[in-house]
């Protein structure tokens, strides 16, 4: 009587054991998966971020006084290479005719409003939290802002 029930808990383990393979195998491939997924979606908002930095450095070229940069913004407020989610624009306030500080009072002063960070001479514009649509009007009101 003893055999037949060392068979069965055998088995029953075994299964066990086999049902914990095929989880943690299960579990792996879906990680994996969802990895992947996470990255194609970052890659996707990295290059979108850079686009609308490129819309915003496109319309602020040829401005005398004027240069800008693509970079990073940290979450310390430090300048970094990449990954791009800003626009640094320069502005020589003797060649431009304008500081940076006024670009920043003008920007702020729109309405509906640019936010910016404004450095020394430099005026930052953070693209991560910018909607596709409105990279007209940011591009608009900055060249106005810079030429005025």
């Amino acid at each position: 009587m003893n055999h037949p029930l060392v068979i069965i808990s055998a088995a029953l383990g075994g299964l066990v054991l086999l049902l914990v393979v095929l989880l943690a195998l299960t579990g792996r491939r879906s990680r994996r998966r969802a990895d992947e997924r996470v990255g194609a979606v970052v890659q996707t908002l990295e290059k979108r971020m850079d686009e609308l930095a490129g819309e915003l450095a496109g319309a602020v070229e040829g401005i005398a006084g004027v240069r800008s940069e693509r970079r990073f913004f940290t979450m310390v407020e430090t300048l970094e290479p990449e990954p791009v989610n800003c626009l640094v624009v320069h502005v020589d306030a003797q060649e431009a005719g304008v500081s940076a500080a006024d670009v920043e009072r003008t920007l702020e002063e729109s309405n509906p409003r640019v936010a910016v960070h404004r450095r020394d001479d430099t005026v930052i514009v953070a693209v991560d939290t910018m909607l596709p649509e409105q990279s007209a009007y940011v591009c608009e009101r900055l060249q106005a802002a810079l030429r005025t």
